[in-house]
């Protein structure tokens, strides 16, 4: 079919105005959202709630380049001010750029290097993300149980979590280390930092303009996060695929291997939702993995890690 001169359908047949108009419309919205030509001859996996796949769709949508199937879990959406760097894989310190990348990719219009977007309404919604705090744990918890935890938690936890922001590179932990799900570290590779950098550079957008550093880096690793908030953040690990923080502290073979996503019953002795839901989350699908991250708590007795538990409720 053609929507040009003519207007014809595959059988030569004349469009009429009102299918004409239908046409162009439709067309007009697969253009403004980037859907490719040629659709992927194999739809992605659903993600689940509060997931997605976004470097992905970022890769698909802008540059038609199918990648590795990652799925992550939503970002750390609280202090940002005091993060040197954004995602999972710490791989860029330009919120802006992440933010007009997002925007780009999942629906603004986007004519050849132009980026039809108000880049002062990024910039207003980029700021608005970096004042927000980590919510205070809303239950009661208990006072000496947590005293007991804060004693653990600095033998165990802390000579990962806790790090001056700036001090990144201490941040940053191998595949190979953490041994967690690789997908979204793999994912996000030096072709894929060139992509994203070229795409930036130039990018047309009145009142952007790309940093002098590179804007996107491949890092391969996995950024240990501060715990600031780590009670909301459940089910854990960069993917969600570890639904309390009990089951965390617990040697990976004895992990759950499927459990629901879409509760809003928590659990506060667990730390982490019911496993109730819509979506039955399969931790042996590509990308879901819920192995690693047992460092130096998995061997903690059961009253230990309650403590432990009960002291993460405060930070």
């Amino acid at each position: 079919m053609s929507l040009g001169a003519g207007h014809f359908d595959k059988h030569g047949h004349d469009l009429t105005p009102a299918v004409r108009s239908t046409l162009l419309l439709f067309h007009n919205m697969r253009v403004a959202l980037h859907v490719p030509h040629q659709p992927p001859h194999k739809a992605p996996p659903r993600s689940g709630p509060g997931r997605n796949n976004a470097f992905g769709l970022l890769s698909e949508a802008l540059f038609n380049e199918p990648t590795l199937y990652a799925p992550a879990k939503f970002g750390l959406a609280w202090d940002l001010r005091q993060r040197t760097r954004v995602h999972w894989d710490g791989n860029t310190r330009s919120p802006i750029a992440r933010n007009l990348a997002a925007a780009l990719g999942l629906g603004a219009p986007l004519i050849g290097r132009r980026g039809m977007v108000e880049f002062a309404t990024v910039e207003r919604h980029t700021r608005l993300t970096e004042q927000i705090v980590a919510p205070q744990y809303p239950w009661t918890v208990d006072a000496g149980m947590a005293d007991r935890g804060r004693r653990h938690f600095e033998v165990r936890c802390a000579s990962c979590h806790v790090h001056a922001a700036a001090d990144e590179a201490r941040r940053l932990y191998a595949v190979e280390e953490v041994k967690t799900d690789r997908n979204r570290a793999r994912l996000s590779d030096d072709h894929q930092a060139q992509l994203y950098n070229r795409f930036f550079a130039e990018l047309d957008v009145p009142g952007f303009t790309a940093p002098p550093a590179p804007v996107i880096r491949s890092t391969k690793k996995y950024v240990a996060a501060d715990l600031s908030g780590v009670w909301a953040r459940s089910p854990y690990l960069h993917n969600g695929s570890v639904r309390t923080m009990m089951e965390l502290l617990t040697p990976a073979s004895l992990r759950t291997k499927t459990f629901r996503r879409g509760s809003r019953t928590f659990d506060q002795a667990c730390l982490g939702y019911a496993d109730d839901g819509p979506y039955v989350f399969d931790t042996t699908s590509g990308g879901n993995s819920n192995a690693g991250h047992e460092y130096g708590t998995t061997d903690l007795t059961d009253e230990q890690k309650r403590e432990l538990i009960e002291y993460l409720k405060t930070l």
